[in-house]
């Protein structure tokens, strides 16, 4: 589907960090001989990546306040956490990546009926008792839809891509905090 974009080196920007390493990682595993694969595997960015490299000179909006970020265990082990700390340090917010490991939920596992206690039991051992002890104007990030997913369905409170993050700060252009929008 992509082979003439592949080929000709677009950049292919991934919102979701488990695709991205998929498509960096785990594709180099399963096709380790195939040139379009290894040519898709480098030219595979998260919007971070994507905007340290190719947008060096972006005037990013200011972001007054405070943002933990809850990073995707495949963001943290196969893209690390450089990109995505310069990206919302440029907001000028009070950028925070607390040692919280896994969320919990880890795509459908947490889903299933005989590992949801385990689940939310993750959760549980750093992350969530780490946001409750947080005021409701910090902005809580988390690029993983999983993340997302089980921080809102464990605390109830919501928590935004970076993407979400620029989004809301480009239309008010001076932020004083930003608002999540709720999702399940």
């Amino acid at each position: 589907v992509l082979d003439e974009e592949i080929t000709a080196g677009v950049p292919v920007v991934v919102p979701e960090p488990s695709c991205c390493a998929a498509l960096r990682d785990e594709l180099l595993e399963m096709l380790p001989h195939d040139p379009q694969a290894r040519r898709l595997a480098a030219q595979t960015y998260t919007l971070e990546e994507f905007l340290c490299k190719y947008a060096p000179d972006f005037r990013y909006p200011r972001v007054d306040g405070r943002i933990v970020v809850q990073q995707h265990c495949h963001h943290r082990a196969v893209m690390g956490t450089d990109a995505q700390r310069a990206v919302l340090q440029a907001t000028g917010a009070m950028v925070e990546f607390p040692e919280t490991g896994c969320c919990g939920l880890a795509g459908s596992w947490g889903f299933e009926k005989a590992k949801h206690d385990l689940s939310l039991a993750c959760g549980e051992r750093v992350l969530f008792p780490l946001l409750r002890d947080t005021d409701e104007q910090t902005v809580v990030v988390a690029d993983g839809f999983s993340c997302r997913t089980q921080i809102f369905q464990g605390l109830r409170r919501p928590a935004l891509h970076t993407a979400q993050v620029l989004r809301d700060a480009l239309r008010s252009r001076n932020a004083v905090g930003l608002q999540g929008e709720e999702r399940s």
